[in-house]
């Protein structure tokens, strides 16, 4: 939690660069929650509706955020939209896409298997066009802040992320025939190793 000096201070910031760079004035912001990273999100509420505001320490990951930000949605990938930046005060504006997430919805006690199905279907396809539309041009070595290289370590971990986070959701998933060799071999894969000796 920010300390209200804090707060105010970033308040300022934000409401100075939407008016320097869209002519926005800034009514109100909201703190909202984190995520994964130490980035600290915030909703700006204007007269036209919202945005939201982006303050991030690590100046590294922010470049890298604007950089991906601004490549996948040239692509016409399901990102936000970057509206402006200021990377020497470490804060960037991106679209207000709303407030609940994939895994929000899913975990709905109202949402049928047909809806989680759908949803996973169309994430899947999402992340499909991730990987092969939004590689093209992509300068890597440059702008990832944590690694260059995709290797199985990383791979890993976001397995298990969706393991503990969204694959359980299934019934009895530990059940279903050879899920953890097709992990193991999916893994294998994308490490670049067919798993052959």
């Amino acid at each position: 939690m920010l300390d209200s000096t804090f707060h105010s201070k970033l308040k300022k910031q934000f409401n100075i660069l939407l008016k320097k760079s869209c002519n926005i004035d800034l009514l109100k912001m909201d703190s909202l929650p984190g995520d994964a990273s130490k980035r600290k999100y915030f909703r700006l509420y204007h007269d036209g509706g919202t945005l939201i505001g982006v303050y991030g320490q690590d100046g590294k990951e922010n470049r890298s955020f604007i950089y991906f930000c601004k490549h996948l949605y040239s692509l016409g990938l399901p990102v936000p939209r970057l509206y402006t930046s200021s990377i020497d005060k470490g804060i960037y504006i991106i679209e207000d896409l709303g407030d609940e997430t994939l895994a929000e919805r899913i975990s709905s006690p109202s949402i049928s298997k047909e809806e989680v199905l759908s949803l996973y279907t169309q994430s899947a396809k999402d992340l499909v066009d991730f990987q092969i539309l939004g590689h093209v041009g992509i300068d890597y070595e440059h702008n990832c802040h944590q690694s260059p290289v995709f290797d199985r370590k990383n791979i890993e971990d976001d397995l298990q992320y969706f393991m503990n986070n969204f694959f359980v959701l299934a019934d009895n998933y530990l059940k279903i025939p050879g899920i953890e060799n097709e992990l193991n071999r999916l893994t294998d894969i994308l490490a670049g190793n067919n798993g052959s000796p």
